[in-house]
C-alpha cells in the first residue's frame, strides 16, 4: 500500500477543487473547445439516462449515448454547458463532423474515466428485458 500524502478528513475532501476542465483544439472547427469532467451526480445521472434507453436498438442507444456524453461535457471556458440533452440540441450536435465528434467522444470518455467496454455495457440491450412476445410461462 502506497502512502502518498496525509489521511484526508471529510473537510479536506469537501474542500478539494477536483473539477476537471480541459481545453482541446478541434482542427475541423479551427478552434478550441472546453470539456468538463462530470461530477459524481452528473456521471451517475448520465449512466441512469443511458441505462433507461437500453433495448433492442443497441446501435441507436450507443449513438445517443455518445452525443449525450459530448453534450454534457462540452462547455464554455467557465464550465457552463453549451448543449443540453434536448432532442433539438442533440440533433444539432449530431449534424457536426463525425471525425470531430469521434475526437470529442474519446476525450470525454478519457476525462470521465470511461473505457470503450464501459460504454458498450451501458448501451447494450438488456438481456432480461421483457418483450411483448414473451411466452406466458405456462407449460
Amino acid at each position: 500500500m502506497s502512502n502518498n500524502g496525509k489521511p484526508l478528513t471529510r473537510a479536506d475532501i469537501d474542500a478539494a477543487d477536483d473539477q476537471i476542465l480541459q481545453t482541446h483544439y478541434v482542427e475541423g472547427w479551427r478552434g478550441q473547445v472546453t470539456l468538463r469532467g462530470l461530477n459524481g451526480d452528473g456521471l451517475f445521472e448520465f449512466e441512469r439516462v443511458i441505462g433507461l434507453t437500453k433495448g433492442d436498438n443497441a446501435k441507436e442507444n450507443e449513438e445517443d449515448g455518445r452525443l449525450k456524453l459530448i453534450a454534457r461535457c462540452l462547455t464554455d471556458p467557465s464550465g457552463n454547458r453549451l448543449y443540453t440533452d434536448s432532442p433539438a440540441d442533440l440533433a444539432a450536435l449530431g449534424k457536426k463532423s463525425g471525425k470531430v465528434l469521434q475526437q470529442l467522444y474519446g476525450a470525454c470518455m478519457d476525462i470521465n474515466g470511461y473505457t470503450k467496454k464501459d460504454m458498450e455495457e451501458l448501451t447494450a440491450p438488456n438481456p432480461f428485458a421483457r418483450t411483448s412476445d414473451s411466452g406466458s410461462g405456462s407449460a
